[in-house]
């Protein structure tokens, strides 16, 4: 299985810890705010966890990102 930098493994945490407390993923603008990064930087390193098949989504939807 492919490894996760410290930060994408912070992220998917995050992601992981708001879906469970607010019963829906967190937006990617949420991501950012968290981390306090771009909104662009936070679509990169979720792009990334897709990639490495830690979450999936539903393009073009939002709020679908499941763990």
């Amino acid at each position: 299985m492919t490894e996760l930098t410290d930060r994408q493994a912070e992220v998917l945490d995050f992601i992981a810890s708001f879906t469970k407390r607010h019963s829906y993923p967190p937006t990617i603008r949420e991501i950012g705010e968290h981390f306090q990064m771009s909104s662009k930087a936070a679509y990169d390193h979720v792009t990334v966890l897709k990639r490495k098949g830690f979450v999936v989504s539903d393009s073009g939807k939002a709020r679908t990102l499941v763990v």
